[in-house]
């Protein structure tokens, strides 16, 4: 299933916005682990100063439309 054909699948959900939500929130809370393990680290740890992680580097397309399609069939 391509993104296309997934978003056209949670269009015609009447709970999107549960489903919405709900990945929301595993994604804020990875983000806030990915925050703290980052914050553990001390400088001789980070391989890269100013490591930054963004939305993109959280998920591949991949795993987010399984996550999405798993979701959907919850």
């Amino acid at each position: 299933m391509n993104t296309s054909e997934l978003i056209a699948l949670l269009m015609k959900r009447p709970d999107l916005l549960l489903i919405l939500d709900a990945i929301q929130i595993r994604l804020s809370e990875e983000a806030s682990r990915r925050h703290e393990f980052r914050q553990w680290l001390d400088e001789d740890k980070k391989a890269v100063e100013g490591f930054e992680i963004s939305v993109a580097a959280l998920f591949d397309e991949t795993a987010c439309t399984q996550a999405m399609i798993a979701l959907t069939n919850a």
